[in-house]
């Protein structure tokens, strides 16, 4: 679902929140509505006074058959028993003689004294719903509007989300869901919607793209995922409050996986497939919920009953790392990781000084041959393409104090040894006496997509092409727009493209076989499309491995086979420096690439 449809229905999960803080109650019963006594182009007016609930900045929306949320509409201005109300862009107003049957009302959410905080947002997100999320910016809007049953803190450690507690008996978790874990709308939070949720998560049905990690996990897990038993095993409530999730072996990474946005708790009944946006509005149960859209940012308020962090959060649409440094510099945004080559200034933009935080994410940058393509297809031209690219000196001149040069596809705070690149890497001295052979004339002019506005993808897109080149290669860089360029690469218009994996967890087996399984090729996070049996096989023995030395073995063996049949380049493992503008605290960066706003405190 597009963020663009959102700009009619987002005042309707506002409406649902009768009885929370600033809700105005309104004078007679809502099925007999409230007559539109006039209506222009532009604005509608209603007879609706203010000891009724009508105020300035207030979001109603209407309700139609089946009591079936509408459009969205605000209210103006109120004079006497008259408010004059107007529909967000993209709607008309009612006419005249219509009757309005009100749902609810909330005043505007922001608490000035509480702060707005303004992040930027990078690409174009396309899936809200948690299940669906596959970019990193899709993840970091889905973080704040959901919550799963744990999360994990900045060193990775599981803590409590919508679970206030859990217990542990060999591979059995016991959760106990917290009092206030609710769905924004003040429906509570139960088993049967955890169970739920695994099950809408799991199902053939949903055609889910990122669930392999959770089905490898939960007992019965896989079997229900391929459709071959009706039940989820794994999962039993036990009343309530109270649910019990069996892990496929003592050592499976249960609580990751159940960290990570496919498992974010959603009601039960909510069907296997991408949410429409009515059921999305009230689904969300996270820190912050949607108040409104527009061209420029998505804007949300802190979830009801919610204290302390900030009052609203902008989610600023950027088209990339300098659009966001002019934003920020411009007093339009209150955090940003800049290039580095204007950071200096930044940290000193408007005569104040900027808090400089870094942390190393758990992600790795890389480029990626699209082996569907008949000459990336053979093994040795991927690996002549590969040995021809300085990678340690591409790195240190492109991406100083921003990326560590990758050993290998995992990311090294996975703590997981690299195995040495001479044991996959071609020779770069081979690789150029063999690209000067013209491949046996079959070498074609090959397509280089970056997304538009990556700085860092363009610089190292020219750097490798000249490498190319310089060996007779012939190599055009396309820059797409951020839909486009997805939409291409999954429909293998691009020979060789630039791309970043960010985990969801800390499972090293999810994170590799994330890039190299056969069954995640797509959107899975496999979009080289690559297949090897034998990369398989390890990585399974790496996930049933009865302790984590062979798990450790086994995983190794796995990333030493993908690397040498290079699919894809791995170039470095990014490190996150960000500044964040004076009167803004409590921000704590996450390895995951996905923080939480709502213990930021906003002066």
């Amino acid at each position: 679902m597009s963020l663009t449809r959102f700009v009619v229905l987002v005042g309707a999960l506002a409406g649902a929140l009768l009885g929370a803080r600033g809700v105005a109650a309104v004078e007679g019963p809502p099925a007999d509505g409230l007559p539109v006594v006039w209506s222009t182009d532009s604005l509608a007016y209603v007879a609706w006074p203010e000891r009724g609930g009508a105020s300035a900045g207030a979001f109603v929306f209407t309700r139609g058959a089946g009591r079936t949320p509408l459009d969205t509409l605000e209210v103006v201005w109120v004079r006497d028993a008259i408010a004059a109300i107007r529909p967000l862009p993209g709607a008309r107003p009612p006419a005249r003689g219509q009757t309005v049957a009100l749902v609810g009302a909330i005043a505007e959410p922001r608490d000035p004294s509480r702060g707005l905080l303004r992040i930027p947002i990078s690409g174009s997100p396309d899936a809200l719903d948690p299940l669906y999320a596959t970019t990193l910016a899709e993840k970091q809007i889905v973080t704040q509007l959901f919550a799963g049953l744990v999360r994990l803190d900045a060193s990775l450690a599981p803590m409590p989300g919508l679970a206030a507690r859990w217990s542990v008996d060999g591979a059995g978790y016991t959760f106990s869901l917290s009092d206030d874990a609710r769905f924004h709308d003040h429906r509570p939070v139960t088993a049967a919607d955890v169970r739920a949720t695994l099950l809408r998560a799991l199902s053939p049905k949903a055609h889910a793209p990122r669930v392999e990690g959770l089905a490898e996990v939960i007992l019965g897990g896989r079997a229900y995922h391929s459709g071959t038993v009706d039940t989820l095993e794994g999962v039993r409530i036990i009343d309530p409050r109270t649910l019990e999730i069996t892990a496929s072996s003592p050592r499976a990474p249960l609580l990751g996986e159940l960290a990570a946005p496919a498992a974010m708790i959603v009601p039960a009944g909510t069907p296997p497939a991408p949410m429409d946006e009515r059921t999305l509005l009230a689904a969300q149960s996270g820190p912050f919920y949607i108040t409104g859209t527009t061209a420029r940012a998505l804007s949300l308020a802190a979830a009801p009953g919610r204290s302390g962090g900030p009052a609203g959060l902008d989610l600023v649409r950027v088209d990339g790392p300098s659009d966001a440094a002019v934003e920020f510099e411009l007093d339009r945004l209150d955090v940003v990781a800049p290039p580095q080559a204007i950071a200096g200034r930044l940290q000193v933009a408007g005569g104040v000084r900027a808090t400089e935080l870094t942390c190393d994410e758990i992600a790795t940058y890389y480029l990626g041959f699209d082996t569907r393509r008949p000459f990336l297809a053979d093994r040795e031209h991927r690996r002549v393409l590969a040995g021809l690219i300085d990678r340690a000196l591409a790195v240190r001149v492109l991406v100083p104090g921003r990326g560590r040069l990758a050993g290998g596809l995992l990311p090294p705070l996975f703590g997981v040894p690299a195995p040495p690149e001479s044991a996959w890497m071609m020779p770069r001295a081979l690789a150029e006496t063999r690209a000067r052979g013209g491949f046996g004339g079959k070498a074609p002019e090959l397509s280089l997509w970056i997304p538009v506005g990556s700085e860092v993808g363009m610089r190292l897109a020219e750097y490798v092409t000249a490498a190319w080149r310089r060996s007779g290669l012939r190599v055009t860089i396309v820059e797409r727009a951020w839909p486009e360029f997805r939409r291409g690469v999954a429909a293998g218009e691009a020979d060789v493209f630039y791309w970043s994996w960010f985990a969801d967890g800390p499972d090293p087996v999810a994170f590799l076989a994330s890039m190299t399984a056969s069954d995640r090729r797509g959107d899975g996070g496999n979009r080289t499309q690559y297949a090897n049996a034998s990369v398989d096989r390890e990585l399974a023995a790496a996930r049933g491995a009865p302790s984590d030395i062979a798990a450790t073995q086994a995983l190794r063996r796995a990333e030493l086979l993908a690397l040498a049949d290079a699919p894809l380049v791995p170039l470095f493992h990014p490190i996150n420096v960000t500044l964040v503008r004076p009167g803004v605290s409590g921000l704590v960066l996450d390895p995951l690439g996905a923080p939480r706003y709502d213990t930021v405190e906003v002066r």
